[in-house]
């Protein structure tokens, strides 16, 4: 399949279009414009089709986002994977995600501009981390989410966690340390935000 060729309602083009018809968006905390442009990293593709036609057929296929909001906050590009999906021959919902865990956060605070993230951001040392975008058009509804992952330190200790972990009785839960959010689709698990100081 090449870019402008169509299949069972999915071509490369047309899930390209249906996202890039979100821009721009306002972001939800502050009602700064962000621009989204998404383009694909291949010219073609090979698909197969082996679902009958009342079931949604699927294409997958790599690509970039292209983010920059008035507020300075976010901006740059970054690889992600696109899916479409199609239900009878039309298109029925464009997915693009991106996703990098660690369970170190060495690295990650120079890693934060590869996601598009521009504000400063600290880990500690106990900490877990890591990033995720995702962005969704559906024909009625559209939305996205880009955030840094960071953790919450939990300890059985009569000292402070810092002074404890790592070690024996320390946890740490996986929370959110910066976050943007647009559009009209809640879209990434549901995690806590990071405790104050961490």
């Amino acid at each position: 399949m090449r870019s402008g060729e169509e299949l069972r309602g999915l071509s490369i083009a047309g899930a390209l279009a249906r996202l890039n018809a979100t821009s721009p968006a306002a972001l939800d905390d502050n009602a700064s414009e962000l621009s989204l442009e998404f383009t694909a990293s291949a010219a073609a593709l090979c698909l197969s089709i082996d679902t009958p036609a009342r079931l949604p057929a699927v294409l997958q296929f790599p690509g970039s986002a292209q983010l920059r909001s008035s507020d300075g906050r976010v901006g740059g590009s970054l690889p992600v994977q696109l899916t479409a999906r199609a239900v009878n021959g039309a298109l029925e919902q464009v997915n693009a995600q991106a996703k990098y865990l660690a369970p170190s956060a060495s690295g990650l605070a120079e890693l934060a501009p590869r996601y598009a993230i521009l504000e400063p951001l600290v880990w500690s040392e106990q900490e877990l981390g890591g990033f995720e975008f995702q962005a969704e058009a559906r024909s009625s509804a559209s939305g996205g989410l880009l955030r840094a992952i960071g953790g919450n330190l939990g300890c059985e200790s009569t000292r402070p966690c810092e002074q404890v972990c790592p070690g024996k009785g320390c946890t740490m839960t996986a929370a959110e340390k910066w976050a943007v959010r647009w559009g009209d689709t809640m879209l990434g698990s549901d995690l806590p935000r990071q405790a104050q100081g961490d």
